[in-house]
């Protein structure tokens, strides 16, 4: 049993979109928005690829996931553009 969802890669521009109006603090221009939405699909959409592929290993493996996930998370957490909640 996988212990987190994966998003349907289909959707990423849409979940991408929504991500960066919670990230943003202040709107981007339509064409930075649609760079930066063009730009994130693919890392995206191996990051969705790696879950599977550790979802279909075992509990271990999907927890290493999440905390090698949750190291670059607490990493970038001094980025300008987040707003800390």
């Amino acid at each position: 049993m996988p212990l987190f969802a994966l998003p349907d890669p289909q959707d990423l521009a849409d979940i991408i979109a929504d991500r960066l109006d919670v990230l943003c603090d202040q709107p981007l221009s339509a064409e930075t928005r649609a760079q930066v939405i063009d730009n994130s699909i693919a890392p995206m959409a191996l990051v969705i690829r790696a879950g599977e592929m550790v979802c279909a290993a075992g509990v271990l493996e999907q927890r290493v996931f999440v905390d090698l996930i949750g190291t670059l998370a607490a990493q970038a957490g001094n980025l300008d553009m987040v707003e800390r909640t």
